[in-house]
């Protein structure tokens, strides 16, 4: 027993101060405490950069080609994206300006919508989609490094496969993996508050490589390429056309539906919460960019090779071995790779650490979850999973359905049913207002339930083909179908049941000083002057913000 005490003491995180008390250790550290005002360092710069840094990625790319799959040409695929992410970009805004205004991470905002003990299940699923997208990232990135090394190395893609077959992996693809792996572990252990500079580099320099292939692409084929011109599919029905118009749509909501929940982890590093609504036109303008790019791309790829090439990987893989093709397939690999580092960070390892910390507090932080998750990245072994079931695969991708409704369930209770008054110290209070039912709040487990359930049979079809496919209508755009029910059914059930026990009459964000981070007892507009909200000082000391 003194051992494990021992153990105990070695590994417990030191907890801050403002926080100790019964049953702290459980709810608290200081990753997951309010950011204080000296980490607040994030502004309208960084917000830009984060989104152009998270939006140009190889995702992207492969989402303009999926939807030139659908039937759909480039006068249509923009315009939808364009559109789909203006909706993505609500609700991103919405919930990154929770974030923005209290300082807390989606975990801790969890606990007012759904209770301390039954914000885990949602943690849990987040958590878990998270790893499995952080591991399959990095392995598809293998695949570039690839070309990179036979870039610099063409002896590098002619080196023998020594592994088994059936492993679906290449040694080539090994060597890859395990390289960008190194490099990518230890920046995701990089503090966030700090990331805004690893952001700002790579939304300067992707950008321009995005465009650049993009520009190679019309001179190749003098913008006369067929997915390029002229309209849907001819062989498409009117109703053909709407299902594709609303599963391009579900595609693009269902990419960022992580990032709809997990906007609060980056937003509450935020100085200023009015630069946080900014991201209704940023998100869709970065979004756009480059899904254009790779349905421009695509079409020049099927014209002058052939070749439907959906991924970055095989693009370049076409480009052939004299020295100027050599160079250019270099340059693209290695900006698709920065482009991979930086969303893998900002959409799943910082996820996956910000979940597991608060699932385990008194042990973990984000840096050593940070590791926990590119040691876990390996030992899953994400080939199996890309190159295994096609059932679990599918799963995955069809996430969007089961977060999409419980972002939207978190915006609604904050605004339209607690009208902002949240009081922060008790997101960390298990007996606080709310405990709700043995911890659980059983109106937003109904709403989030009920939000699901139409898109339960299109789901069971997606992951087992074999099963009649009753739902697919609904399901063609289940993550809309299930935001819009996460808001009418939670907002409803609040309605008739109000969950009168957890509210309270004024808003606190801000804590006193002795209780968490340096703040001034008064005015605490943020450094650039920016105050959303009347604040005021109350009786006790604490700073409250009232609504």
């Amino acid at each position: 027993m003194e051992y494990l005490r021992k153990l105990d003491s070695l590994l417990k995180v030191e907890q801050e101060a403002g926080w100790k008390g019964k049953g702290a250790e459980r709810w608290s550290n200081k990753d997951l405490d309010p950011v204080p005002r000296e980490k607040r360092t994030w502004g309208m710069l960084s917000i830009i950069s984060y989104w152009t840094s998270d939006q140009f990625s190889p995702a992207s790319w492969s989402l303009g080609a999926s939807l030139i799959a659908m039937g759909m040409t480039a006068r249509e695929a923009i315009p939808i994206t364009f559109v789909g992410f203006t909706l993505c970009g609500i609700i991103i805004a919405v919930n990154g300006k929770i974030g923005s205004l209290m300082h807390v991470s989606f975990p801790v905002l969890a606990r007012a919508s759904l209770g301390p003990w039954g914000s885990f299940p949602a943690i849990i699923v987040r958590c878990i989609l998270s790893l499995l997208w952080l591991a399959i990232q990095t392995y598809l990135a293998g695949s570039m490094m690839a070309q990179l090394l036979g870039a610099i190395w063409p002896s590098y893609l002619r080196i023998e496969n020594t592994l088994p077959i059936d492993l679906g992996l290449t040694t080539q693809q090994l060597g890859g993996f395990l390289l960008y792996w190194a490099i990518q572990t230890p920046v995701s252990c990089i503090p966030v508050h700090k990331m805004r500079h690893l952001f700002l580099v790579k939304a300067v320099l992707c950008p321009v490589g995005y465009s650049a292939i993009c520009f190679w692409a019309l001179a190749a084929t003098k913008g006369d390429a067929p997915s390029l011109n002229g309209t849907f599919d001819g062989s498409l029905t009117a109703h053909g056309k709407a299902a594709a118009v609303f599963s391009g749509l579900n595609a693009i909501g269902g990419l960022y539906s992580t990032v709809q929940l997990n906007i609060p982890d980056f937003s509450r590093f935020s100085h200023s919460s009015k630069s946080i609504w900014w991201q209704i036109i940023i998100v869709p303008v970065t979004g756009t960019w480059p899904v254009a790019c790779g349905v421009i791309a695509t079409a020049a790829a099927q014209q002058l090779y052939g070749v439907e090439a959906w991924d970055a990987a095989t693009l370049v893989s076409l480009w052939g071995h004299d020295s100027a093709s050599r160079a250019a397939r270099f340059f693209a690999a290695a900006m698709f790779l920065f482009s991979t580092l930086g969303v893998n960070i900002s959409a799943n390892s910082i996820s996956f650490a910000t979940d597991l910390t608060a699932l385990l507090p008194r042990y973990l932080t984000i840096l050593r979850s940070s590791i926990i998750a590119g040691i876990l990245a390996i030992a899953i072994n994400p080939w199996k999973v890309v190159n295994g079931s096609a059932s679990f695969y599918n799963f995955l991708q069809s996430y969007s359905v089961i977060l999409g409704p419980l972002a939207c369930i978190i915006a609604t209770d904050f605004y339209l049913v607690r009208k902002g008054r949240i009081d922060v110290r008790d997101l960390y209070d298990p007996a606080g207002p709310y405990k709700y039912t043995l911890g659980v709040h059983w109106r937003g487990y109904a709403a989030w339930i009920g939000a699901l359930a139409p898109n339960l049979p299109g789901l069971a079809h997606a992951i087992t083909p074999s099963l009649p496919n009753k739902g697919w209508e609904v399901y063609t755009f289940g993550w809309g179908v299930g935001c819009v029910l996460g808001v009418v059914l939670y907002y409803g059930i609040c309605l008739v049941s109000p969950p009168t026990s957890s509210f309270v009459p004024e808003a606190v964000y801000e804590i006193d000083d002795d209780l968490l981070a340096p703040a001034s007892r008064g005015d605490i507009a943020t450094s650039d002057g920016d105050t959303d909200l009347e604040k005021k000082q109350s009786g006790t000391g604490e700073v409250v913000a009232v609504v």
